[in-house]
């Protein structure tokens, strides 16, 4: 964009330079006539040249012939001159954008490097700050250039934020950094010691000094010797000598343990890290030193962190008991009621082996707020729950599903879940593949937002109990076939990863970032396996994932001495496991054991997928005491660490939309007050006859479009999948859809659809009747079915596909069945229901009388016309949602954690004025031009941002996903084209109802005979 705005300026800057020639009216050959610039200093021209008396004709080759050219010719330097200088602090001629280049001087300089720089520097400045720096005049050309440069400058920067990552961090190794943070030590030096000295007897040429601050290395020279394959036993020189001033606290990791970290880290040796850095450069050494300095620094916060919780949490004991009666112990219980409901699941009927909740769910909650007061009867229980009205509608739903505290024995039940795979979208069920299995598979109740999601929950063969650590447990041994390995084989090439449940917490592997303080992210799931190179073959080999070490966080309640489960984290390892003799039941393995205490260790051998192969599953489990409480458990896996990008968006939103209420506030109280008290003081039919603008279109304004009923279906459709997203987005900002209950965000879209439908309904009769429309059936028809049956019909056949990929991401026969079942049982009659009412409304008056005859439409300049106005239109609505957008499909598509639903609502809010808005001054200019078609145009001016949305899908597929199947890259589209189908109805309909109300307001506030 830089080069493209440098272009420009060098052609401003050629046209300028050959136009300060005294003979202006021969003009030389290369002139640019079409740019901005040319047409700007032309116009300038041929106003003075007109403004003096002359033939504008004069500035144009070949008419030096013309009579009283001679006479032109000696003044027009003079009246150019004087007309047309930028100079000043008003110069008599608007030169807009392009006044700041023709003051410096720059156009007349005839040095090509000057220029390029110039112009270079310009496209700069005005992209890097969005285009705020310039000062544009009504020039459209100008007007548009500018808008294009804005834009540009905020997909750009977006752009970048997109890619942030430093692609070396993401190649990172988890492993490697728990083996750094197992091996390093804490060090204290005192006044004057020495934390290393030169061991070659000191070096002889200069003498250099300098100071190590904090967050400083040194010893870097260690990082080439432990990463050199050939490096020897033979520690290498120190290079300088340390000595510390004063109390100094730093870590130290010894050259073995180095040498051992680097060794896990296979990474450091690929291709990608070696065309980054040079093996041997200082660049490389301090990289390495300060990836490993942030690991340890991680460590310890993590550390206070846990302690300094754990304290608040002891201070913060005595203020949360008490006795609580009367409305104050209400609103608590109304309050917990809500808090509880973003943190349970689903009714589910569990067993009565340790795993059932409590029936009696108002002493449940009463006990929870009030636990040292046990006297209270159950009288005053019921008495206080039924002054809550919130907690009486709540409780129905909490019964039996809410985890009850754990002592130490109790079981836990560990349940999988789907295999899921970012390359091909594609979930299957955990045992598709040969894992161990349970002596019986049964499978969970699902609700309709799972099964769509591909969820298939079943028990699994791992069993817990409650803070007992275990050690080295052996869930089975398989011997492969060519078969099984085949399939292994597919799903570690497909990068497939396994997700699992405990107490409705999924089973996460815990990341780290590389900034100071960045909290913990997590990843779902883990993957089956890895295709690596292994002990420096060039050949990439398949090892999977057969030892889980899973690690269960709980928060111990210090008063009953019972453990809530608040985290389930997992590091997967691929180990060959050994054993001496032949294998029976009670076979013990040497590479780890619950009685020697033996581990497995990240420097065991892995285990290769092949042919005949033998597979021994294992897993460990640890107990962690966490501070965080059991209601507040799901924060730490929805903590947001971006939220300054989120910030950026929404204030960059914020100044579009200020922009755009800038522009409709000077259209209303300016522009449009004097156009109305103008038209009013029209008293004789020849002034009359002379007015001009959007009053002149009166009579044709509220003529009923073409294609009117299908514009009645559409409106109807925006308004039902606008009020679903609107209550749902309420909901969500609420908790009330917290990611806890598993499926909910989308059953509560599908149920707030069917029930939208009868305010679409309404909203299509009412818009029907405004037409002087009759057969409002036919509009309820039309309006229940043609949307609907367009997605239902590019759902069913992508849910083909997937059955024909045998994936458990197919909809069932009887889930299809109830999506049906809604979509006629109760969507359809609402939407009857809605019609009925709305036909029964009374009619919407128009403001003024429209014509039996249509006024004809004068021809339009290129920048009115419908298809310019629609496209331009939806730039900036496709705007204020694009870098959410962005965390919405890496949600989507990357399986990544999306609760910022409190952003998300803001953006929304924006979008929802920005349409309204841009719509206005659109239909405001179109209006003015007499052109009174404005129905069609208003729903796709602000419509047209849908197209935006799906030219941005494409682009994030071939950018930011790898999928590797047609068959997915096929789903992808297909969900993204419904996605933006329904982004189009909901946008237009906002736009359409904003140019309603602006419409009939000017045309109710004028006079007309």
């Amino acid at each position: 964009m830089a080069s493209v705005a440098a272009g420009l300026m060098n052609r401003m800057a050629e046209f300028a330079t050959k136009s300060t020639k005294k003979d202006v009216g021969m003009a030389e050959e290369g002139i640019v006539l079409d740019s901005d610039v040319g047409e700007r200093v032309g116009t300038c021209w041929q106003r003075a040249c007109v403004k003096s008396g002359h033939n504008a004709s004069f500035l144009y080759c070949g008419n030096s012939h013309m009579a009283g050219y001679d006479i032109w010719r000696n003044i027009s330097s003079s009246i150019l001159t004087t007309n047309c200088t930028p100079d000043g602090d008003n110069p008599p001629f608007d030169f807009g954008m392009f006044e700041q280049a023709l003051s410096s001087g720059i156009v007349s300089s005839k040095k090509f490097v000057l220029k390029y720089y110039y112009c270079l520097w310009w496209g700069l400045q005005n992209l890097s700050t969005l285009g705020q720096g310039l000062q544009t005049s009504t020039y459209a050309g100008e007007s548009l250039f500018s808008i294009t440069l804005a834009i540009s400058g905020l997909i750009l920067f977006a752009l970048l934020i997109g890619n942030m990552q430093v692609p070396l961090f993401e190649n990172m190794d988890e492993r490697l950094l728990d083996a750094i943070c197992e091996r390093l030590k804490p060090c204290l030096y005192t006044d004057d010691s020495y934390i290393s000295v030169t061991t070659d007897g000191g070096r002889t040429g200069f003498l250099n000094r300098g100071l190590l601050k904090e967050g400083d290395f040194c010893g870097e020279e260690l990082l080439t010797w432990a990463l050199d394959p050939k490096s020897g036993s033979n520690l290498p020189s120190s290079t300088r000598t340390v000595k510390a001033l004063r109390d100094v606290e730093a870590f130290a990791l010894a050259a073995d343990d180095l040498k051992f970290v680097a060794a896990q880290f296979r990474r450091l040796h690929s291709r990608q890290v070696q065309h980054t850095f040079r093996f041997y450069s200082q660049q490389w050494r301090t990289w390495a030193a300060c990836f490993i300095q942030a690991a340890w620094r991680r460590h310890c916060n993590r550390k206070i962190l846990e302690q300094r919780h754990k304290e608040e949490e002891q201070m913060k004991l005595s203020d949360q008991c008490g006795d609580y009666g009367g409305l104050g112990a209400t609103f608590l219980v109304s309050r917990f009621a809500t808090n509880a409901l973003r943190v349970v699941h689903r009714n589910r009927n569990f067993n009565t082996d340790g795993e059932l909740g409590f029936n009696q769910g108002s002493v449940f909650f009463f006990c929870y707020l009030s636990m040292d007061t046990p006297s209270t009867s159950p009288v005053s229980l019921l008495r206080i729950s039924s002054r809550s009205f919130l907690l009486r509608v709540i409780l129905s739903d909490l019964s039996a599903s809410v985890w009850k505290s754990g002592v130490r024995g109790d079981k836990l039940r560990v349940k999988v879940n789907k295999l899921a795979s970012t390359k091909t979208q594609l979930p299957y069920s955990y045992y598709s593949i040969p894992y161990c299995r349970p002596d019986k598979i049964v499978d969970s109740a699902e609700n309709l937002g799972e099964i769509l999601r591909g969820d298939r929950i079943e028990n699994s063969p791992f069993e817990f109990q409650m803070l007992v650590p275990q050690i080295c447990n052996v869930v089975c041994r398989l011997v492969l076939n060519e078969k099984t390995a085949k399939e292994f084989k597919e799903k570690i090439d497909d990068e497939y990863k396994v997700n699992m449940i405990l107490d409705n917490l999924p089973l996460v592997v815990p990341l780290s970032r590389l900034e100071k303080d960045s909290p913990m992210i997590y990843q779902h799931g883990y993957f089956v396996g890895r295709k690596v190179q292994y002990e420096g073959t060039k050949e990439e080999k398949y090892f999977i994932n057969n030892h889980l070490t899973f690690t269960v966080k709980y928060h111990k309640d210090s008063q009953t001495d019972s453990a809530r489960i608040v985290g389930f984290e997992v590091n997967a390892f691929s180990v060959k496991h050994q054993y001496d003799g032949k294998w029976t039941d009670k076979t013990r393995l040497t590479t780890c054991d619950a009685q020697t205490k033996r581990m497995v260790a990240s420097s065991d051998p892995p285990l290769e997928v092949e042919d005949k192969s033998e597979i021994i599953f294992t897993y460990d489990v640890n107990f962690q005491e966490s501070d965080i409480k059991w209601a507040s458990r799901w924060d730490t896996y929805l903590l947001l660490a971006d939220d300054q990008v989120h910030w950026f968006s929404i204030i960059n939103s914020l100044m579009i939309v200020l922009f755009l209420s800038g522009m409709v506030a000077m259209i209303m109280l300016r522009t449009l007050y004097r156009d109305i008290s103008k038209y009013n003081q029209l008293e004789t039919q020849e002034e009359a006859q002379e007015e001009t603008g959007w009053k002149l279109v009166h009579g044709d304004v509220f003529r009923p479009p073409v294609n009117s009923e299908l514009l009645c279906v559409y409106v109807g459709t925006g308004v039902q999948f606008f009020g679903m997203i609107l209550i749902a987005m309420i909901f969500a900002v609420l908790g009330f859809l917290s990611p806890s209950n598993r499926g909910g965000l989308m059953t509560a879209l599908l149920l707030l659809w069917v029930i939208m439908g009868i305010f679409g309904g309404y909203a299509s009769a009412r818009l029907y009747k405004t037409f002087k429309g009759t057969e409002w059936k036919s509009i309820a028809l039309k309006t229940a079915f043609m949307f609907p049956g367009t997605a239902f019909a590019i759902f069913f056949f992508l849910n083909g596909l997937i059955w024909g990929e045998k994936s458990s991401g197919a909809v069932p026969f009887g889930t299809m069945f109830a999506l049906v079942l809604l979509w006629f049982g109760i969507s359809v009659p609402l939407v009857f229901v809605g019609s009925y009412i709305g036909f029964k409304k009374p009619v919407i008056e128009d403001p003024v009388k429209t014509n039996k005859i249509p006024r004809q439409i004068p021809d339009q300049p290129w920048y009115m016309s419908s298809a310019f106005s629609i496209l331009i239109g939806g730039i900036l609505p496709f705007g204020a949602v694009f870098i959410e957008l962005f965390f919405i499909l890496t949600s989507i598509w990357l399986q990544q954690f999306y609760y910022i639903f409190g952003f998300l609502f803001i953006v929304f809010v924006i979008l929802i004025v920005t349409c309204a808005e841009i719509t206005i001054v659109l239909c405001y200019f179109q209006l003015c031009s007499e052109d009174y078609l404005w129905w069609w145009r208003s729903y796709l001016t602000s419509g047209s941002s849908a197209l935006y949305l799906f030219l941005y899908t494409i682009f994030y597929f071939f950018t930011k996903l790898n999928i590797s199947k047609p068959v997915s890259g096929i789903l992808y589209f297909g969900y993204m084209l419904i996605a933006s189908y329904v982004f189009f109805v909901v946008t237009g309909a906002i736009g359409f109802y904003a140019c309603f109300w602006f419409t009939r307001l000017i045309y109710s506030s004028v006079k007309i005979d």
